[in-house]
């Protein structure tokens, strides 16, 4: 559904934000859904959050077992957020949907800058 956030419970413990154009997918055991039901909470903004370094030590440092070390999904339940007013977590959730928007954008480029290059090079050999 849109809005939720999809953690992945073994390492490297990714947070994704479920969007129109993934919404619909099929999660694996492997993953727990977090849908933010408060008015105080953005989805964008705990997609932000559990993607910081800190969240991820954190639930490094939570997890456990032997061959495959993962977290519960009651860490999730449990875990207490400081959050900022609505005004404030909006800002961080669109500078970071932004900028991951950019980076994914520059990495197109990249390969089709490489693509060209090559294309170029292969004309003239």
């Amino acid at each position: 559904m849109p809005g939720d956030v999809i953690v992945r419970t073994s390492s490297p413990y990714t947070a994704i934000l479920i969007e129109e154009k993934t919404s619909g997918m099929v999660i694996s055991s492997n993953f727990v859904i977090i849908r933010c039901k408060s008015q105080k909470l953005l989805p964008e903004y705990l997609f932000w959050y559990l993607n910081t370094e800190e969240i991820k030590k954190d639930i490094f440092v939570n997890s456990a077992g032997n061959m495959l070390v993962a977290i519960k999904p009651q860490y999730f339940n449990a875990l207490k957020l400081n959050l900022p007013d609505l005004k404030k977590q909006k800002l961080i959730a669109d500078f970071n949907l932004c900028a991951r928007r950019e980076l994914e954008l520059l990495e197109q480029l990249k390969k089709e800058k490489e693509r060209y290059y090559k294309l170029c090079l292969e004309k003239h050999m």
